[in-house]
């Protein structure tokens, strides 16, 4: 590096094509007028460790580059016609009029640490080592030590002579490719990796090699393939499905975005990504990030010396900021895996200890008894004045000498209880106390965690509601000792779009769901939205009653910009970050994952603790899905939003939208529902319980639901005043008082059910 921290961080050319390897590996392609600069980023060992810690992205200026210089010293933007971009076979289609064209293609190679490059026409390609290569025909090897750590570069060709291999005065390599012929390039740990990966690869053709590649891809990326009935929106799914795999390495490390800016490991980016991915009946990529995010916590040192492991903003390293939203991700990551795959062994290793102590720290040291909330030093990404780093980027360590105190109402900001930050304490407690009931009885913890979430759910539905029904935004104590509310207008508000729409569990399901339809209404007012929540806020609003022509308009923008040209960042298909704002970041798994989540449940529900079967004219079809040890087929026939009929298996359900346990096989299952446009009968919609079985008899007109919740829980009907008696009952058949709630703007009713265990 030529600076102490390193500049800039965006990427430097006019046109920029940014491929992340699942190898952990990284490849930029920078267009300037005249030439093509190809950045590679190596992190050692990536592709084999598993701990953050030995990995060498912990910091965001923390990287390695396998040659001093790359460049297609012929090949510029002013002849770049078209960039067909996929983040695993991207193509350069080159012409000047009359004269040169050609085609490159670049692959990223799905189970090593190298690209391929091939070009139809010649193509010129330099490379400059950090020092010397070592030189055999056909092969360039340097061997370098970066950080302690001795990493090997490696160009593979055809020869000196088909290639006209020839090298400059300052050391610059030089070779010419034609014909497709396909060029290796990367780095590995020693010069046996190299030649293995030389003995796997080098044999291949390009079009071997990319029919190899798909193959493994396809393996994973089809699983929870949803049909939608728009072939744009179909494009733009497809790609980015294949856009979260490119970008989570086989480690389980998930970047937030392409860009060189994003290259930190977020606990809040991974976790979304791959629980949503989960949530859309594709569970492998959450396989992959779960143990990575387990294993991984910040370890802070306390004044007397003492560490602590915490889940901050950033995994695994101390250079982090308090943002206090990674134990609500770490266990979201752990509550999903348990619920989509059934997965619960992590909860009998010293990881899992390790996860409730840092649970226990959290609430000693965040909850406060007076205001019964929890309250940070950080709010959004910004360190407060309360904060021992004040005045730090925390992320780099880098004063920040001119640094501007959040100001509010004439205040400066010293501690912040956040709708976020509640929000997110409230379903962690429900979740590690839902697994530890299941998997690991602890009476007097579970009982402490849930005491607590009835804690915030008073609060939460109380004194942080506004005069007009809303939630507040944050609950903010001052340097000065005052206190004082924020309303969303003046919020993060990302983090409050995501506190109302994400759960899974819910403080008060009325406030939320007013919440989210003032979010959907008013951020566009105050500023470009985020993708990412609008896709969490669109599907909580499609579940709770939104028809599908305003969903649709809603995310058709999404759509649109996806596959907008644009110049920066010409990853055409790649959603982007904000609206209106395409020459932004892009390929975020982030807002992929929730865009996979929000279409998938247009069919088939993801609830807290099951799956629902649902209605849409969008989509027709999900094939593959996984939940648990399940794989299912769903389609749906006919016309209208509403569910007139389902059958599974070719059985006809009646009572129920949740599907029962009882009723899905393991392996190979069916589904086909047949939409209209109203269902006049009493059934159940959804639940935040385990639904086991239904009974119904039709002589009697009577059903029987049979449930199971490790914590309060809610239940939601269809037509439910057609009931003319209902009484929920224990295991012990001890009745269980409920009050019926409408849910607002709905058809639908809501009981709560206060009590544990089956019923």
């Amino acid at each position: 590096m030529k600076n102490v921290y390193r500049r800039p961080q965006v990427e430097e050319g006019k046109h920029n094509v940014v491929l992340q390897s699942r190898a952990g590996n990284r490849l930029t392609l920078m267009a300037h007028e005249s030439t093509t600069q190809l950045e590679w980023v190596y992190k050692p060992n990536a592709f084999r460790r598993k701990d953050l810690r030995a990995r060498n992205f912990s910091g965001r200026d923390n990287q390695t580059e396998l040659f001093e210089h790359c460049e297609f010293p012929e090949i510029g933007a002013d002849i770049i016609r078209d960039f067909e971009y996929d983040p695993f076979t991207t193509r350069l289609h080159v012409d000047i009029p009359e004269s040169v064209k050609n085609v490159i293609t670049v692959v990223n190679v799905i189970d090593e640490n190298c690209f391929a490059l091939a070009a139809d026409r010649p193509l010129t390609i330099t490379f400059r080592p950090h020092h010397t290569f070592e030189e055999r025909d056909g092969l360039l090897t340097e061997t370098f030590t970066d950080r302690g750590e001795e990493i090997v570069s490696f160009i593979s060709f055809a020869s000196f002579e088909e290639n006209r291999y020839r090298v400059l005065d300052d050391g610059t390599a030089v070779i010419q490719i034609y014909e497709n012929e396909t060029v290796l390039i990367g780095g590995e740990e020693n010069a046996a990796q190299v030649e293995r990966v030389l003995r796997k690869l080098r044999p291949l053709s390009l079009n071997e090699l990319l029919e190899r590649n798909e193959q493994a891809i396809s393996a994973v990326t089809e699983k929870g393939r949803v049909q939608c009935d728009d072939e744009n929106w179909q494009r733009v799914l497809d790609l980015n499905r294949r856009v979260i795999y490119s970008g989570l390495d086989a480690g389980g490390a998930c970047f937030g975005a392409l860009n060189r800016i994003y290259y930190l490991i977020w606990n809040r980016d991974g976790a979304m990504t791959t629980s949503m991915a989960a949530r859309a009946g594709n569970p492998d990529l959450l396989k992959a990030w779960a143990p990575f995010i387990f294993e991984n916590p910040a370890m802070r040192r306390a004044a007397n010396g003492e560490r602590m492991p915490e889940w901050l903003q950033i995994l695994g390293s101390r250079w982090t900021k308090s943002e206090d939203d990674g134990i609500f991700y770490v266990a979201l990551s752990l509550f999903t895996l348990w619920q989509t795959t059934g997965e619960s062994d992590f909860t009998r290793t010293p990881q899992w200890t390790q996860l409730l102590t840092a649970l226990d720290f959290d609430i000693a040291t965040r909850f406060d008894e007076n205001e019964n909330l929890f309250g940070s030093d950080t709010r959004g990404e910004t360190t407060l004045k309360g904060s021992p780093t004040y005045g730090y980027d925390m992320v780099n360590g880098k004063l920040e000498r001119h640094l501007n105190p959040v100001e509010a109402e004439g205040g400066v900001f010293e501690r912040v209880y956040s709708l976020y930050h509640n929000v997110n304490l409230f379903n962690t407690l429900l979740m590690i106390a839902s697994l530890q009931a299941e998997v690991q009885p602890d009476d007097a913890r579970i009982a402490r965690y849930t005491e607590l979430s009835e804690k915030l759910r008073t609060t939460l539905s109380t004194r942080f509601v506004n005069e007009d029904g809303f939630y507040r935004a944050d609950r903010v104590r001052f340097a000065d000792g005052s206190m004082g509310w924020m309303e969303f207008p003046h919020a993060d508000y990302w983090e409050y779009a995501w506190a109302v729409s994400v759960g899974p569990f819910f403080p008060d399901w009325n406030i939320a769901l007013r919440s989210a339809r003032m979010v959907r209404e008013v951020w566009p007012t105050i500023r470009n939205y985020g993708y990412c929540p609008w896709n969490t806020v669109s599907r909580f609003l499609k579940e709770n009653g939104m028809d599908t022509a305003t969903y649709r308009e809603m995310l058709q923008p999404e759509v649109d910009e996806a596959l907008a040209e644009s110049v920066k960042f010409p990853l055409r298909g790649a959603l982007t970050e904000y609206f209106e704002d395409v020459e932004g970041w892009r390929g975020l798994p982030f807002s992929a994952g929730t865009f996979m989540f929000t279409l998938s449940s247009l069919l088939l529900q993801s609830l807290p603790c099951g799956l629902a079967v649902r209605a849409s004219d969008m989509v027709s079809e999900t094939r593959d899905f996984r939940f648990r040890t399940s794989r299912i087929d769903a389609m749906a026939s006919g016309q209208g939003d509403v569910v007139q009929s389902w059958t599974i298996n070719g059985q006809a359900v009646e009572g129920t939208l949740q599907i029962p346990e009882n009723l899905l096989r393991n392996g190979a299952n069916n589904i086909e529902v047949q939409r209209g446009v109203s269902f006049e009968k009493l059934r159940l919609h959804s639940s935040s319980a385990t639904l086991r079985r239904i009974e119904a008899t039709s002589s009697t007109r009577s059903a029987t639901y049979y449930f199971y919740s490790a914590i309060p829980c809610e239940l939601i009907f269809d037509n439910y005043a057609q009931a003319t008696t209902v009484k929920v009952r224990n295991a012990d058949e001890t009745e269980i008082a409920c009050q019926p709630v409408n849910v607002e703007g709905t058809e639908k009713t809501l009981i709560r059910i206060a009590s544990r265990g089956d019923f």
